[in-house]
């Protein structure tokens, strides 16, 4: 409310393989990437590196992907790429968002694809590198 019906991120977190970047007060706009189960204007955490990118803060590439190793149905967008940093074998980008009070692997770390996950107004959302 206090925004007027946008949503703005107090702060984006991009922890990459070879950088780290902080983002505050990011308005993000929703992109319908996934119109096949959301309704039209539904934001979700893919909307904040398309919306980054919109604003030309970080330039990305995204892939489809409809399995992942043993997850046999995974039918929705990875972030593949942030800047110079692309994913490759067991490693690329993570993401969560929430309370601060339950970051990195405290509760806000779930494993739903970024254009299934629905954001509404958290305090913070972190896209980082993993090897797994």
């Amino acid at each position: 409310e206090a925004a007027a019906g946008r949503v703005i991120i107090p702060v984006v977190y991009v922890n990459s393989r070879n950088f780290a970047r902080e983002f505050r007060n990011v308005e993000v706009t929703a992109h319908n990437m996934r119109s096949d189960i959301f309704q039209e204007g539904v934001i979700t955490a893919l909307d904040v590196i398309m919306s980054l990118g919109d604003q030309r803060k970080i330039s990305y590439n995204l892939k489809w992907y409809e399995s992942m190793g043993s997850a046999d149905i995974v039918k929705d967008y990875w972030v593949e790429k942030i800047d110079s940093d692309r994913a490759f074998g067991g490693c690329g980008y993570v993401y969560e968002e929430g309370s601060l009070k339950y970051r990195r692997f405290t509760g806000n770390h779930i494993h739903l694809p970024t254009g299934s996950r629905t954001i509404n107004s958290p305090e913070y959302v972190e896209f980082f590198w993993i090897c797994l």
